[in-house]
C-alpha cells in the first residue's frame, strides 16, 4: 500500500510540473509563489529559459579572488558543461525552469538593494533565498534594466544557517555572446 501512495504522490508531482510548465509564470500565493520576488522569477525564468546562452562559474577565495569552475552553453535546448573535474564537455537536454514546484517556491524573500551597474549594464541588485530540494541557500542577482534577465548571481553556500561565507558567483551572457562550445 505505501508504495502505491509513493507512486501517486510522485504521479501528482510529475502532474503538477508539467501544468505549471505549460502555464505562464506569475508570482502570486495562489501557485505558491512568493509574491516579494515576481521580478526575480521573471528574471530568472527568462534567463534559465533562455535559447542561447553562456555562464561561467567562479569559486570565491578567502582573498577575495576568483577562480573558474564551470563553463556551461545553452544552445537551442542542449545544455553543454565542462566543470574543473571533466577535460571533456558533456551535453544535456535543457530543462524548464518554472518559479514553484511540489515542494513549494524556489526563490523567496526577495529585497530589492539598489540600483548598480556589472559589465557596463545598467542592474537592479536583489537578494533573496533560493529553495533547490533540499538545500537553502542566500543569494543574489543583478538583473537587467533593459532585458529583465540575470547578468550575475552569487549563490551563497548551501546550509539551512545561511551563512554569509564564500560561495559561487555566476557571469551570464546571451545570444550572439553564447557561444558554441569545442566539441
Amino acid at each position: 500500500m505505501k508504495c502505491i501512495s509513493e507512486l501517486l504522490m510522485g504521479l501528482a508531482g510529475a502532474t503538477l510540473v508539467v501544468i505549471s510548465a505549460v502555464q505562464p509564470a506569475e508570482a502570486n500565493s495562489d501557485n505558491g509563489e512568493d509574491p516579494s520576488c515576481e521580478i526575480v522569477n521573471f528574471a530568472y525564468a527568462a534567463t534559465m529559459n533562455a535559447t542561447r546562452s553562456s555562464v561561467t562559474a567562479y569559486a570565491e577565495q578567502d582573498d577575495g579572488s576568483l577562480v573558474i569552475t564551470a563553463d556551461l552553453r545553452t544552445q537551442l535546448g542542449t545544455n553543454y558543461l565542462k566543470d574543473s573535474t571533466r577535460k571533456q564537455w558533456i551535453r544535456y537536454p535543457q530543462t524548464k525552469w518554472v518559479p514553484a514546484d511540489r515542494f513549494g517556491p524556489k526563490i523567496t524573500d526577495c529585497v530589492f538593494k539598489g540600483d548598480e551597474s556589472h559589465l557596463d549594464l545598467a542592474a537592479k541588485h536583489y537578494s533573496a533565498i533560493r529553495h533547490e530540494a533540499p538545500h537553502v541557500s542566500k543569494v543574489d542577482f543583478w538583473i537587467t534594466h533593459d532585458d529583465g534577465r540575470i547578468v550575475k548571481m552569487r549563490i551563497g553556500p548551501w546550509g539551512v544557517k545561511l551563512k554569509s561565507g564564500l560561495g559561487v558567483i555566476e557571469i551570464r551572457k546571451f545570444d550572439d555572446e553564447a557561444l558554441t562550445p569545442p566539441l
